[in-house]
């Protein structure tokens, strides 16, 4: 008896002494992916690195120069002072160093210099280069397009690199958070590649058919040429009928047996939890009470934004700015969500403590963002209740002040960043501003609701 396996690759004849690892089944090649590979065709480990990189690239920061008290530059300004335009687009820097160390766990720019002076600095394909350690620091070996090698000192490279236990001094790094998912995002491509061919092989599964050894030659061409043209979508509806006898037996499984809902959700678990992604950050459904998710979101910038962000702040100040006399400082207390932590743990203090003061009014603005006031003496703040609550609507009304200064200076596109307002709530102001009204009722709290 002649026996075939059928798949939605078409017909194969099997033999018991030739191996059968040649056949074309359904579910794709064993060929598992790469990380660039992963990021551009498995949309969970996509979000979960973006979510990261997001994160960084629009948190507070600051650049100051040595000696001098105000920044020269901060995330509120559009355009970058004279001596730090080779930065251009700092947001979308940070964005791709944090997805880059997310990925592959290495970072890294090279910097054109012009006359001894900096003048740009080019983004290199974390996958085209390795880091290399020389000259007390870590440069580079860049590969170009035609195959020559370019090296760098750490003079002529930016590298910044994840931290890594089997890394020293003059190895390079070996893993990186989304290296330790990569098998979990092959298994949701797989998942979703055999999801595609199933779909054009007419939903199909793998099948073993049989006919008698006696079965004339002619037969067995018109079964083998109608079973070729059966499978794929555009013929997964014909028919035809055969004098001999054909059994059919299938083997693998159908989409019914693999739509496991447990099997995608736990590698969905397993890439957010290795990336450092709270689940109710990505997972809408576990999210429930607005307490639970400001926790995920507090919970994720203490455990994964804020470590990487320092992480980017020392690589930077050492690499680049150190002998240029500048510093790069992330300010995570600006966040709202931070902001609204501290202030809910004084109100805990408060309330173990009470009528014991808790903060001094110069130690709020501080945590706040602000500049200390120049009043002599400091008045406490004690947090009660109402006293919380007091101090929130004095915070929205000085940025309401602050808000007023900023569109009546810089014009009613100014691109104000809140701290206490919402967006929507400067928005509301912008827009009454712009129909002309007057600033008493554009900036009225009784209309602008927190």
């Amino acid at each position: 008896m002649t026996t075939r396996l059928i798949s939605s690759k078409g017909s194969t004849k099997l033999s018991l002494t030739t191996p059968w690892d040649h056949l074309n089944l359904p579910w794709g090649d064993s060929k598992k992916l790469e990380m660039h590979q992963a990021w551009g065709r498995v949309g969970w480990l996509r979000r979960c690195v973006s979510i990261r990189a997001g994160a960084v690239a629009t948190m507070p920061w600051a650049i100051y120069k040595e000696g001098q008290e105000d920044a020269v530059w901060t995330h509120e300004d559009a355009k970058p002072p004279d001596d730090l335009a080779f930065l251009g687009d700092l947001a979308t820097h940070l964005f791709l160093i944090e997805a880059a160390l997310a990925l592959e766990g290495r970072a890294g720019f090279v910097k054109e210099m012009e006359n001894g002076r900096l003048i740009l600095l080019f983004w290199v394909n974390p996958t085209r280069w390795v880091p290399k350690h020389r000259d007390g620091g870590w440069g580079m070996d860049r590969r170009l397009s035609n195959g020559r090698l370019e090296q760098y000192g750490p003079d002529e490279a930016l590298v910044i690199l994840e931290p890594d236990v089997y890394r020293d001094h003059n190895h390079a790094p070996r893993t990186s958070d989304g290296g330790s998912v990569r098998v979990n995002a092959d298994v949701l491509d797989s998942l979703a590649t055999f999801l595609d061919k199933h779909l054009d092989s007419g939903l199909i599964k793998a099948t073993l058919t049989s006919v008698p050894s006696g079965t004339p030659e002619p037969e067995r061409n018109r079964l083998k040429a109608f079973l070729g043209n059966l499978f794929g979508s555009r013929n997964a509806g014909q028919h035809e009928v055969l004098s001999s006898e054909v059994n059919v037996q299938t083997i693998g499984e159908g989409l019914k047996e693999l739509s496991d809902a447990n099997l995608t959700r736990e590698q969905r678990e397993a890439i957010a939890t290795g990336l450092g992604i709270p689940h109710g950050l990505i997972m809408s459904n576990e999210t429930g009470a607005k307490a639970t998710a400001d926790a995920d979101q507090v919970n994720f910038y203490l455990g994964t934004a804020i470590p990487q962000a320092r992480l980017i702040q020392r690589a930077i100040n050492a690499g680049l700015f150190a002998e240029m006399k500048y510093r790069l400082q992330f300010e995570p207390h600006k966040l709202e969500i931070m902001q609204r932590h501290e202030l809910e743990k004084a109100q805990v203090i408060q309330a173990l403590s009470p009528g014991v003061p808790v903060l001094t009014q110069d130690e709020l603005r501080e945590m706040l963002g602000y500049e200390p006031l120049p009043s002599g003496e400091e008045p406490e703040v004690r947090f009660t209740g109402k006293a919380a609550e007091k101090a929130l609507i004095k915070a929205r009304r000085d940025e309401l002040t602050a808000l007023r200064r900023a569109l009546d200076n810089k014009g009613l596109d100014y691109d104000f960043s809140p701290d206490y307002l919402t967006r929507a709530e400067v928005e509301v102001v912008r827009e009454r501003r712009r129909a002309g009204e007057p600033w008493e009722y554009a900036a009225d709290l009784d209309l602008v609701h927190p």
